[in-house]
């Protein structure tokens, strides 16, 4: 069922064909430099949206303290989901599990 093995080798952003480096050779290095950067500035943004969130959060839902409540129930699932992540990404392969997990 691993057959998806080489989806994990490909880089997130197509090469251009105008590309100088290409026919250098150092198309790959820049390619993978560039993917990090990418998957870097996303997850920044995502972390800076989800904490204005748990502020909003914890401040608005003050009554018998519901929002600090919320939100340690939300870091709990994280830690829980996080031990069964891995393993359901190998058995479904990267597409499929992207798939799954996008809303």
């Amino acid at each position: 069922m691993n057959h998806n093995q080489g989806d994990e080798a490909r880089s997130l952003v197509v090469a251009i064909e105008d590309d100088p480096l290409a026919e250098v050779g150092q198309s790959s290095s820049k390619s993978h430099a560039r993917d990090a950067h990418i998957l870097s500035l996303s997850l920044f943004f995502i972390f800076c949206a989800y904490g204005a969130a748990q502020n909003l959060e914890s401040t608005v839902n003050t009554k018998g303290d519901l929002g600090t409540t919320l939100m340690g129930i939300l870091y709990t699932s994280f830690t829980l989901f996080s031990v069964v992540a891995s393993p359901v990404v190998r058995g479904l392969g990267t597409k499929r599990a992207l798939v799954l997990g996008t809303p």
